[in-house]
């Protein structure tokens, strides 16, 4: 779950700063990423949090997001929501390969991962494509995958069924997130 907090807070950078005007897009970007520690940490609180978001932490995302990118919040909530589809499907598809390779005990891409890895950046595709090989061997041979922390996991059907669920949860609650007015 941790490279999806990297990679939804990444995308979400990349396209916010896209929308800032020209002539401001160095001052905004860098005021941006003082924040940019606690920004990441709400949209890790919002992703895995079941309870989240709360109007508090609504609140504090779009205050800090919005004294430091000068634009209309409704073109920035259309900018932070259109990464969503990319970087959760990408991930949510990564499961479904992990349940399919685990069930057939060989490795399995299916053609909406190749598709889903294509609209993600260079840099962190670079990224993904060993831990994806690794974890798909993992899923196929019934071994434990050995996570960034240190911790072994076994991938079995289950396993990828329950996180493609609860990814579908982190999606809807970031997609509130995302939203500029409460409700």
């Amino acid at each position: 779950m941790k490279s999806l907090f990297k990679l939804v807070f990444i995308a979400t950078i990349v396209f916010a700063t896209k929308l800032a005007q020209a002539d401001a897009l160095d001052s905004q970007i860098k005021a941006l990423q003082i924040d940019a520690p606690r920004m990441k940490e709400i949209t890790g609180i919002v992703a895995t949090n079941p309870d989240q978001p709360t109007k508090q932490i609504h609140d504090e995302y779009w205050g800090l997001l919005l004294t430091k990118i000068q634009t209309d919040p409704k073109l920035l909530s259309m900018a932070l929501s259109s990464t969503i589809p990319e970087t959760m499907g990408y991930q949510k598809e990564l499961w479904k390969c992990l349940e399919l390779s685990a069930h057939s005990r060989s490795v399995v891409r299916t053609e909406n991962l190749v598709k889903y890895k294509g609209h993600i950046s260079q840099s962190l595709a670079k990224i993904y494509q060993e831990k994806e090989q690794k974890m798909l061997e993992a899923a196929a041979s019934e071994k434990p995958y050995l996570m960034g922390n240190g911790q072994q996991m076994i991938i079995s059907e289950d396993l990828a069924t329950a996180m493609v669920e609860k990814l579908n949860q982190s999606e809807i609650r970031l997609l509130k997130l995302y939203k500029p007015d409460w409700k």
